[in-house]
């Protein structure tokens, strides 16, 4: 568990659970609210408003909170489910992939160089296309095993290294962009340094992290397959034509 998350979320996501709970919210209730803040934090965040980026920050944190709320939520009242992991990483991720370009799209209406909203665009797309890729994984590795059974313990050992080097480049992600929102309360230069930040925190990591995904993939998903456009066999007959 990341420190931000142990230190920040847990505790206050503790304190504010019985409210919750006692208010007859469900986990998932507590996630679409989530999605709902984060997205309106991202509309927000394209406005050139000092007070409105502060404002879009604030509810950044709430959000995290609330992120630990519903896991809280979820196990004491049983309602662990699949629906809610996958519903809960599309609200983790709204705000973090968009926000970046939202930023860039500010600084372009105030009139700041085009260079701000290329980088902010390049922070999302970066983040956006770690994503896609590592979805792709996801699913082809199900797909694999589906089809051909397990993946043996070798490949796993290979893959060991890779998948290490994932976890610290994991850890520099969510420790930096958790830290970002925090340079958008400044006033004058904020924005620009939540940008300058994040190509470090962000951009860089997420290329590293997409580089990382296409190695793993490259040793996990090399087994051979059968195309379902192979040609038949010689020996197969053929059905007979009507």
């Amino acid at each position: 568990m990341n420190f931000v998350v142990r230190w920040f979320g847990r505790p206050l996501a503790n304190l504010m659970t019985p409210m919750f709970y006692n208010s007859g919210w469900t986990a998932d209730s507590v996630t679409y609210f989530r999605t709902l803040i984060a997205g309106f934090a991202f509309v927000i965040l394209m406005a050139p408003s000092y007070w409105l980026a502060i404002f879009s920050a604030l509810l950044f944190y709430l959000c995290f909170i609330l992120d630990c709320v519903d896991g809280n939520l979820a196990r004491l009242r049983q309602s662990v489910t699949f629906w809610g992991k996958f519903i809960d990483g599309l609200a983790d991720f709204l705000f973090i992939l968009g926000a970046p370009f939202a930023v860039g799209i500010s600084l372009a209406i105030t009139g700041e160089e085009d260079i701000w909203l290329m980088a902010g665009a390049a922070i999302s797309i970066a983040s956006l296309t770690s994503q896609m890729v590592r979805n792709r994984l996801s699913f082809m590795r199900e797909w694999m095993v589906s089809q051909s059974g397990p993946i043996n313990e070798q490949v796993i050992q290979r893959t060991a290294s890779t998948r290490a080097l994932q976890s610290f480049i994991a850890e520099i992600y969510v420790t930096g962009t958790f830290f970002a929102p925090l340079l958008l309360m400044m006033p004058d230069f904020g924005r620009k340094a939540y940008i300058l930040l994040l190509l470090l925190v962000q951009l860089i990591p997420e290329i590293l992290w997409t580089a990382c995904t296409i190695r793993e993939a490259g040793m996990v998903l090399d087994r051979p397959r059968r195309s379902i456009h192979a040609a038949v066999p010689n020996d197969t007959p053929l059905p007979d034509a009507e």
